[in-house]
């Protein structure tokens, strides 16, 4: 079984890499029995879900960063999270509050209809979507849509280097070339430096990164991204942090237990069958306030069997 370690750069000018645990008592309970039951999904709520809800993600990795009256984008933005209450853009506008702004970009025509639709619905009122799609430069790629899931949609040419392409061959899909765009460029349209800044598409993390030099220049904006389940690069994106004197901090996201319909109906992972989505968050050096949880981690190491993160503290 081959695997890969993971050693941070050191130096004065070099971030530090952090481990952070928030996976308490409270916030597995929330997680497990009160965010995805089956009452909130039926009678799904904005002011529920996702504002009274803000109280177990001011705890949890990575949105306990968002503060009140924040600018936040978030890349990557699929519908059927939105009543589920786990929508990223939803959770960073309960974080953010009304005195926020939140910007969700996503390149699908599905995803802004529900998106738009709920945000009417609900009567929320700062949070905006805009229809792009994201990587590390302005120009045309084809990309892949899914029927049945839009949470599958990728930039095709980051589909067929994944890991896990092979298991989607069957779904029902179609292609088509689309303009990509930077997040740069999108940011310098609406006028914006974001103070946080989440990125969740399918292996193109890294790539969004790479179109982000203007943000990270400014050394205002907190970023993270998924780096776990067999993405390829995610030693090269901590160094692209870590090398430009960002700390990094690293740990366990809380992602949904659904998973795959069954005849139609939801069904759901038992806990032990969820596989780690390991995130990923960079802070300026001279912004990071350390969690009372977090610990300066010496190596990073992932099986390629389980995918996991097997992590080394620093002594």
């Amino acid at each position: 079984m081959s695997s890969v370690l993971y050693t941070p750069p050191q130096g004065h000018d070099c971030g530090s890499l952090t481990h952070i645990e928030t996976n308490d008592v409270l916030t597995r309970t929330y997680r497990r029995f009160i965010r995805e039951s089956a009452l909130l999904r039926a009678f799904p709520n904005y002011n529920v879900q996702y504002g009274m809800g803000a109280f177990f993600q001011r705890r949890m990795h990575p949105f306990r960063l968002i503060k009140k009256g924040a600018t936040c984008v978030q890349v990557g933005c699929t519908e059927w999270m939105l009543e589920f209450g786990v929508s990223q853009p939803l959770l960073m506008a309960g974080l953010a509050g009304d005195s926020g702004r939140v910007i969700a970009v996503d390149p699908d025509d599905r995803n802004k209809k529900a998106v738009l639709s709920y945000l009417s619905r609900h009567g929320v009122r700062h949070v905006e979507f805009v229809q792009d799609a994201l990587f590390d430069e302005v120009k045309e790629a084809e990309f892949t849509f899914y029927h049945d899931r839009t949470s599958s949609n990728v930039i095709t040419e980051v589909a067929d280097v994944s890991i896990w392409n092979s298991s989607h061959v069957d779904r029902p899909k179609f292609t088509k070339k689309i303009m990509l765009n930077t997040l740069d460029r999108v940011c310098v349209d609406r006028g914006i430096t974001p103070d946080f800044v989440n990125i969740s598409i399918n292996d193109a993390e890294f790539g969004v990164i790479k179109g982000m030099d203007e943000i990270l220049e400014k050394r205002k904006t907190v970023v993270a991204w998924l780096i776990g389940c067999g993405r390829s690069w995610w030693a090269a994106s901590l160094d692209h942090f870590l090398k430009r004197n960002y700390n990094v901090i690293v740990g366990n996201a809380p992602y949904s237990r659904r998973g795959p319909s069954k005849n139609g109906k939801v069904s759901f992972l038992k806990p032990d069958e969820v596989y780690q989505e390991y995130y990923a968050v960079a802070v300026p050096k001279e912004m990071h306030l350390p969690h009372h949880s977090e610990f300066r981690v010496e190596s990073l190491e992932v099986t390629e069997q389980s995918l996991d993160f097997i992590v080394c503290k620093a002594t």
